[in-house]
């Protein structure tokens, strides 16, 4: 597992998990829950598995407030509880659950149910929707900040509708409401940044379809409850809308800078999956929600350039080292975009003000050689 010697009260410890899952009967008639390591024989002996009995004494050795687990594996027997959650409506939600204790686990699915390995890059469709999540799309409210509840919420009705299995996320014993967070880190857009093959944007497509048809359901859902409770106080008399003692949750609106990010995350769906002209929509309206924010502004630009669009590439580009003239990825970015016009002059001016700024070494090596390209040595 790991060093429990090394962990403070404070930290937050991350757990994944990828191998086999096993179910067994024990003689009370209650199943339990184990993973297996992925090189070793599924009906081994117990000493090769990690029960979910075993599991929850980890979590009672492990000092962390916040412990999440991630075990992209199939099988039952797991307890989980949902006491002390919070509502996200709740003022100050994120500073109360990150100062609650949280024991939290994401599984890929039940007993009698075989993860679905076919997923892009590799992956199996559980870990594929996971990462699609950490990426921003779990993000539901936009505020820059995923968490664990956000994940489960997100990947188990996707996962679901992909495979024959059902991802279960809940609290484990000893968690009191807390949450387990992920805090987005906004993508600068250059020539490394990862794009989707054909099977992943295929994938990422149906993914998509999936999320709006949850959605629909989702707000259909609410309407529906929000017309039950106003037909339950009209006849019980009561002038407020209520669910028993608990006032029905009203959503909070979100601010512009939530707007931006939502828009953000999804232009940058878009630019994985080679879909420019989305993307730049998506973009444009983050910009209006957020316009001083420097890294929108570079990532417009870039999706313009790739769209082959470089006029307007260096407009943004520009407008993003003008919000931050230390933003050396805005220089290289407007450098390629110059050498692209042929205005080899201004390129090189701005690739060697990319390197004044301490590139890391890789992005300094492809400057240099791009600088060489555009000044070759005369032939001897």
């Amino acid at each position: 597992m790991t060093n429990t010697n090394k962990i403070s009260k404070e930290d937050r410890v991350f757990f994944f998990f990828a191998g086999h899952g096993a179910t067994r009967k024990l003689p009370s008639g209650k199943d339990i829950g184990y993973i297996i390591p992925v090189d070793a024989d599924i009906e081994a002996s117990q000493a090769k598995s990690i029960s979910m009995t075993q599991l929850q004494e980890f979590c009672e050795l492990i000092p962390a407030k916040h412990l999440y687990f991630v075990i992209d594996s199939c099988y039952s027997g797991l307890a989980l509880t949902r006491a002390g959650a919070l509502s996200p409506n709740t003022q100050n939600y994120l500073e109360q659950v990150t100062k609650r204790p949280a024991r939290q686990i994401l599984t890929a699915g039940g007993a009698d149910q075989q993860v679905a390995d076919n997923g892009p890059e590799g992956h199996s469709i559980f870990t594929w929707a996971f990462l699609q999540g950490l990426q921003g799309i779990a993000d539901i409210d936009g505020n820059g900040v995923i968490t664990a509840s956000e994940l489960g919420a997100y990947i188990s009705p996707v996962v679901s509708s992909l495979s024959k299995q059902t991802p279960a996320f809940g609290n484990l014993l000893g968690s009191e409401g807390g949450e387990f967070i992920f805090e987005l880190q906004s993508e600068s857009l250059t020539e490394v940044s990862k794009q989707l093959d054909q099977e992943a944007i295929k994938l990422s497509q149906e993914l998509e379809q999936i999320e709006k048809e949850i959605s629909l359901k989702r707000e259909r859902n609410i309407k529906l409850r929000q017309q039950l409770e106003e037909k339950r106080s009209k006849l019980s008399g009561e002038t407020t809308v209520s669910r028993g003692n608990v006032p029905t949750p009203t959503p909070k609106a979100q601010s512009k800078k939530q707007l931006a990010q939502s828009h953000q995350t999804l232009g940058l769906k878009y630019y994985r999956e080679k879909n420019y002209e989305e993307a730049i929509k998506e973009l444009l309206e983050a910009v209006n929600f957020d316009p001083r924010n420097a890294t929108i502004a570079n990532n417009l630009g870039y999706t313009y350039y790739k769209n082959t669009n470089y006029e307007e590439a260096l407009k943004w580009l520009q407008k993003a080292m003008q919000l931050d003239p230390q933003r050396m990825l805005a220089y290289l970015n407007i450098a390629d975009t110059y050498a692209k016009l042929a205005m080899n002059k201004e390129a090189k001016q701005n690739y060697e003000k990319c390197l004044e700024l301490n590139p890391s070494p890789s992005i300094a090596e492809d400057v240099k050689k791009k600088l060489e390209e555009l000044n070759p040595s005369p032939k001897q």
